[in-house]
């Protein structure tokens, strides 16, 4: 996710924790606006499964890790969430499937924006059904 990535900058700004999103992590995904937020109890796509912090120096220059070391640390924790008791669900690893969203090299860089330095150096994960129909109810305890 960046402005040169599949999915571009700032798209998941209104995705919370416990979020039930009708919306879909793909290439050229639009926004997430506040109408994609919808309750779980009625169809959605997919839920905000969680979020990994990549590296805590967000206002520092660090070397972007690569998108392979990327995808191996936000694995690693939305591999954890979704097999822990946290989701729901019988047989959940062959009914449901997760995605994990990394920063571009672009959004890594640290910018300065009004006096504030940022980056993005959050990893995003989602989770909806693997064959794509809609859920109905809540995959994610409270």
């Amino acid at each position: 996710m960046g402005p040169d990535g599949d999915i571009k900058e700032d798209v998941l700004n209104m995705a919370f924790r416990n979020s039930c999103l009708n919306w879909v992590p793909a290439k050229g995904a639009p926004k997430i606006e506040p109408k994609n937020r919808v309750g779980c109890y009625g169809a959605h796509d997919t839920e905000y499964l969680d979020s990994v912090l990549a590296n805590s120096d967000i206002e520092k220059d660090v070397p972007y890790p690569g998108a392979e070391e990327l995808t191996k640390i936000g694995g690693t924790g939305c591999t954890r969430t979704f097999l822990s008791d946290k989701v729901t669900g019988q047989d959940k690893e062959k009914t449901l499937r997760y995605w994990v969203i990394i920063p571009t090299a672009e959004a890594w860089k640290v910018k300065t924006n009004n006096g504030y330095r940022h980056s993005d150096r959050l990893i995003y994960c989602f989770v909806g059904k693997a064959d794509g129909s809609k859920l109905t109810e809540p995959l994610l305890k409270n």
